[in-house]
């Protein structure tokens, strides 16, 4: 019963501030379930705690390493925030790869630094697509 329960995938639910946060966060190092997500519409952001090195990380493996258009997030892009807002940043490559992806959760842990949000987080002329 405790293998079993170890193995298991724990899923949460979280209410911050009126956003609605799914996590899932897989045990043993087992990969995360292959499941897309129902017809609810989501977004994958980056954790606010994420520390600035990891942000980093994220953006250059997405920018970088898969080719993502990332443009969006460069002065004169639509999402530019300016040079210190990594959060922000992360939170918009992040987006993009989880749709380039497919909408599994794996596509949105980025080494536990990733939520899974229904609630749309796009601000102004920054707009997070939706799938």
């Amino acid at each position: 019963m405790a293998a079993t329960l170890m193995m298991m995938s724990l899923v949460c639910f979280l209410q911050l501030g009126g956003i609605m946060v799914f996590a899932a966060h897989g045990y043993n190092s087992h990969p995360l379930p292959q499941v897309q997500a129902n017809g609810d519409t989501t977004w994958c952001i980056a954790k606010p705690s994420t520390l600035y090195a990891q942000l980093e990380n994220i953006i250059n493996y997405c920018c970088v390493e898969t080719g993502l258009q990332c443009s969006v997030i460069q002065p004169g892009g639509a999402c530019f925030l300016g040079y210190n807002n990594k959060v922000s940043d992360a939170s918009v490559v992040m987006n993009l790869y989880y749709n380039e992806k497919g909408k599994f959760p794996v596509n949105c842990n980025f080494s536990d630094s990733g939520l899974t949000i229904y609630t749309d987080p796009s601000v102004g002329n920054c707009v997070y697509r939706a799938a």
